[in-house]
C-alpha cells in the first residue's frame, strides 16, 4: 500500500473521524507508526492483498527463531573456546591410572579416559558459571540457557560418563560434580594442606563421571548356561540371550512374578527369599541385590514378567500397535470419559473438585455434550448424551468409545448407546485399541488434559506444581486450596465457560476455525437422527408403577409427583396385571412423562407407547384458601370424571347390545343407546323352567312310573296332599310393560 494511504488512515483515527487504523508510535523509532492489524478495514486488506494475521504471526515467530538461533550459535562458539581452556591433562592421567578403567580391555581404556576428560571439562565450565556477569559475557540471561547450549554441544558426542538426553540430567550431573568439589568436615579433620584437600575434592568430582558397573557385572552371572574348565567359568548362550531355565534366573524371576497370587513382593523381599532358597538347596548366591535388580530390569526379562507382575497395561508396550488416522467426518466416532476439573468449589461447606463427564468428537476435537456432578455415575452419562442430542438436533454418533469407568457399569447406559449408536467400543484393558499404559496416550485423555490446562487461569485452581505439595505430601496452604468457587452454581457456570472457550477458541492449525465450526462444517451425512420419542426412552430414567384413580404417581428425590391419566381405560389391554405401566421421566424436568405398557417388566424391549402425561396440580381442600386455579382444577377433574363415567357406561351398553344381537347405529347418543338396551332387556329370551327344559326325560315311561311310585310312597302314604296347580288371579299391567309399550311406539323393532 502507498505511504499516503497509511498516513491518511492514521490521521483520520487520531482526529476521531474513524474507528479504523488504530495506531501508536514505535517506542524504538518515533518516526514509525505501529498499526493494530485488527482495525485495518477489510476493503484495504483485500485491495492491497495484505497477508493474514496468522501469516504475520508465523513470520514473526520464524524471525524470532532465526534471531535466537543466531544468538545461540554465537554463544555456542564462545562456549567451545571456553571449554578448551577448562580441559585439564591431569584429568586424563587420573582417569587412566586411578579410576578403575584398566579392569576393562586395554583397547577401550584410552578412549574412555579421553571422553571422560572432555566431559569433566564441560562440567567444570558449568560449575564455574556462578554470577550473572559471567553468563552475560557469554551471551546468556539465565543458567538454564547455558545448560541448554552445553547440551547441544555434548549430545552428538555421546561422551562416556556424560551421556545425557535432557537439561535435567545434565543439571543433576553438574550439581553432583560441584558438590564433590566442596570441602567436607572429613577433609578438615585429616590435617592435609589446602592444596591436598583441593586435590582430594577434584578426584571425588572426577569419580562422579565414572559409571558404576557393579550391578550389571553381577547381573551378567544370572542366566548363564554351560561350563568350561571343569565348571569354574560359565558362559552366556551363543545368541546372547538369558537362559531362563538356569536355576538362579528361574528362581529370581519366579519370586519376582509370584504367579497366580495377588501379592507381589518388593525387591528387598525377593532377594531375601532368593537367599533362603539358595540356603535350602545348598547353593551359593551368585549376585547381590543390585545385580538382581539389574537382571530383572533387562528388557528381555521384563517382556514375559510384565503381564504377571504389572498387569495387562504394562504388557501393552511390548505388543504390536496399529497407528490410526482421525475420522474424515464429524460424528463418525466419539469418545467420552469422566474427569475432575482442576479447581476447587464450595459445596455445602466442603471444598471439592467437581466431576465432568464429556463426549468428544474425534474429527474436530469439540466437546459436543457434557454434564457436571460430584461423582461419576450412569445419570451423568445420560445427562451428557441428552445435552449432546439437544445441541446436535438429535444427531447421534455412528460409533462411541469409552474406557471402563464407573459410569458405564449401569445396564441402562449400555442399552442407551446400543440403540443410539451403530458401534459401541469398550475394549478390554489389554486390547491395543483400549487404554494405553500411559493414560495420556489415549486421544480422549489428551483432550481432557487440554481442558484442564485452561483451568490454570480459574480462581481456585488446585496448583498442580512442585511447590503445591510439601515433603510430607501435604498440600501447601500458600498454593493448594487457598481459593475456591463460591457455590456449586458458580462452579458449574465456570465449567460451562471453560467448555465454551475450548470449543470456540480459534485454532491457527485450521486457518482460524474453531473446533465447533469444524464440527458443523464436516458433519457425517449418515449420522443417525433420533426422534423425540426414541430420545425419551433412551435418555430418561424409568420406573414401573400402577395407575390408581386415573393417576400415575412417581417419587423423585423423596418428593411425590402426580400425572393425571384420564383416558387410561382405552389402554387397559396393553397394561400388565394390576394396571402396571412403565413411566419414563427426566429427573431434571418433571413437566411431563411418557407412559408405556409392557409384557415383561424386566425387558424394556417389550414396551408399547401409550401416552405422554402432563404434571397434575394439587388442590387446596379448605374452601377459604382455594384460589381461582384450584377451582379450575376441580372443575377439570369433575369434567374428566363425568366423561370417563359416560365412556364406561357407553362401553357397557354397547357390549350388552351385542349380546342382544342389536345393531347399534353410528353416532347414536348415549341416552338413545340406553333406551335401546333397556327395551331389549324386556323382550330378551327367558331361560326355560326346570320342567320344560327336561320334559323329554321326565315324560319317558320309566321316569314317569318312578315319579308315580314316589308320589304314592312319599306323599299319599304319609298323609300329605298332592299339590294341585291353581291359576293365579289376573293382575293389571306392570310398570315395565307400560314402559315397553312407550318404547315400542318410538319406532324401533325389538323383536
Amino acid at each position: 500500500m502507498s505511504e499516503n494511504t497509511l498516513w491518511s488512515g492514521c490521521k483520520r483515527f487520531n482526529a476521531g473521524g474513524s474507528k479504523s487504523w488504530a495506531n501508536i508510535k514505535d517506542p524504538l523509532d518515533g518516526r514509525c507508526v505501529l498499526v493494530d492489524y485488527d482495525t485495518i478495514p477489510s476493503t484495504s486488506v483485500r485491495k492491497y492483498d495484505l497477508p493474514t494475521k496468522a501469516e504475520l504471526l508465523k513470520q514473526m515467530k520464524a524471525a524470532d527463531q532465526e534471531l535466537k538461533a543466531a544468538e545461540l550459535a554465537v554463544a555456542g562458539s564462545a562456549l567451545t573456546q571456553l571449554h578448551a581452556r577448562t580441559v585439564c591433562s591431569t584429568d586424563y592421567n587420573y582417569f587412566f591410572t586411578q579410576a578403575g578403567l584398566t579392569a576393562t580391555p586395554t583397547a577401550s581404556v584410552e578412549a574412555k579416559a579421553t571422553q571422560l576428560t572432555e566431559a569433566a571439562g564441560w562440567l567444570r565450565l558449568l560449575a564455574g558459571l556462578e554470577t550473572r556477569h559471567q553468563l552475560k559475557s557469554l551471551g546468556f540471561e539465565r543458567k538454564d540457557q547455558a545448560r541448554a547450549a552445553v547440551l547441544d554441544q555434548v549430545l552428538p558426542l555421546n561422551l562416556y560418563g556424560l551421556r545425557v538426553s535432557n537439561v535435567r540430567v545434565l543439571q543433576s550431573k553438574e550439581l553432583a560434580f560441584a558438590k564433590a568439589l566442596q570441602l567436607t568436615s572429613e577433609d578438615v579433620e585429616t590435617g592435609l594442606s589446602a592444596h591436598q584437600m583441593k586435590q582430594r575434592g577434584r578426584e571425588r568430582a572426577l569419580l562422579t563421571l565414572v559409571p558404576k558397573r557393579t550391578g550389571l557385572a553381577n547381573a551378567q552371572k544370572i542366566g548363564r548356561l554351560g561350563a568350561v574348565n571343569d565348571g569354574q567359568n560359565a558362559v552366556l548362550l551363543p545368541s546372547g540371550r538369558v537362559d531362563m531355565a538356569e536355576w538362579h534366573a528361574n528362581t529370581i524371576a519366579t519370586l519376582f512374578m509370584n504367579p497366580g497370587k495377588g501379592g507381589k513382593f518388593d525387591m528387598k523381599e525377593v532377594y531375601r527369599r532368593y537367599l533362603r532358597r539358595c540356603q535350602a538347596t545348598e547353593r551359593e548366591p551368585i549376585c547381590q541385590e543390585s545385580g538382581m535388580r539389574a537382571f530383572l530390569s533387562r528388557r528381555d526379562v521384563r517382556q514375559f514378567t510384565a503381564w504377571e507382575r504389572e498387569g495387562h497395561a504394562a504388557l501393552e508396550q511390548y505388543l504390536p500397535h496399529v497407528r490410526r488416522e482421525r475420522p474424515a467426518y464429524a460424528l463418525a466416532k466419539g469418545g467420552y470419559d469422566g474427569f475432575s476439573v482442576d479447581f476447587y468449589t464450595n459445596v455445602d461447606g466442603a471444598t471439592v473438585m467437581l466431576t465432568v463427564v464429556a463426549v468428544f468428537d474425534y474429527h474436530s476435537e469439540a466437546i459436543t455434550g457434557f454434564a457436571v456432578g460430584l461423582v461419576e455415575n450412569g445419570r451423568l452419562v445420560r445427562d451428557m448424551y441428552r445435552n449432546h442430542l439437544s445441541l446436535m438436533d438429535g444427531r447421534s454418533y455412528i460409533e462411541i468409545e469409552s474406557d471402563r469407568f464407573s459410569g458405564n457399569l449401569a445396564k441402562d447406559t449400555k442399552a442407551m448407546f446400543g440403540r443410539a449408536c451403530q458401534y459401541v467400543t469398550q475394549p478390554a484393558p489389554n486390547d491395543p485399541r483400549g487404554k494405553a499404559p500411559n493414560p495420556k496416550a489415549r486421544f480422549v485423555e489428551r483432550l481432557l488434559a487440554e481442558v484442564n490446562r485452561l483451568t490454570q487461569s480459574v480462581p481456585g485452581w488446585k496448583g498442580t506444581n512442585i511447590t503445591s505439595i510439601d515433603k510430607n505430601r501435604k498440600p501447601n496452604p500458600d498454593y493448594a486450596g487457598s481459593e475456591s468457587q463460591a457455590t456449586l452454581e458458580v462452579g458449574i457456570r465456570q465449567i460451562s465457560k471453560l467448555v465454551a472457550l475450548y470449543n470456540h477458541q480459534e485454532r491457527e492449525q485450521w486457518n482460524g476455525q474453531s473446533r465447533w465450526q469444524r464440527l458443523l462444517a464436516d458433519l457425517h451425512p449418515e449420522a443417525p437422527v433420533l426422534d423425540e420419542l426414541t430420545r425419551a426412552t433412551l435418555l430418561n430414567q424409568h420406573v414401573v408403577t400402577s395407575v390408581r384413580h386415573a393417576v400415575v404417581k412417581l417419587t423423585v428425590g423423596k418428593k411425590e409427583v402426580e400425572f393425571p391419566f384420564p383416558n387410561y381405560s382405552r389402554f387397559v389391554h396393553l397394561m400388565a396385571k394390576g394396571l402396571k405401566v412403565r413411566a419414563y421421566y427426566d429427573e431434571t424436568n418433571l413437566g411431563s412423562i411418557d407412559v408405556f405398557g409392557f409384557t415383561d417388566a424386566k425387558d424394556p424391549g417389550t414396551d408399547m407407547f401409550l401416552a405422554t402425561l402432563g404434571r397434575g396440580q394439587r388442590v387446596q381442600m379448605a374452601k377459604a384458601e382455594q384460589t381461582h386455579g384450584d377451582l379450575v382444577e376441580l372443575g377439570k377433574q369433575q369434567q374428566q370424571r363425568q366423561e370417563m363415567r359416560e365412556e364406561l357406561d357407553r362401553k357397557q351398553l354397547e357390549m350388552e347390545a351385542v349380546a342382544y344381537e342389536l345393531e347399534v347405529p353410528a353416532g347414536i347418543g348415549l341416552k338413545a343407546l340406553r333406551a335401546m338396551v333397556a327395551g331389549a332387556r324386556l323382550t330378551a329370551t327367558v331361560v326355560e323352567d326346570f320342567d320344560t327344559r327336561y320334559a323329554h326325560v321326565l315324560t319317558a315311561p320309566a321316569a314317569a312310573a318312578h315319579l308315580d311310585f314316589y308320589d304314592d310312597s312319599l306323599l299319599r302314604d304319609q298323609g300329605h296332599r298332592v299339590p294341585v296347580p291353581v291359576e293365579p288371579p289376573a293382575k293389571g299391567a306392570s310398570q315395565d310393560r307400560n314402559r315397553y309399550d312407550s318404547y315400542k311406539d318410538s319406532g324401533y323393532d325389538f323383536s
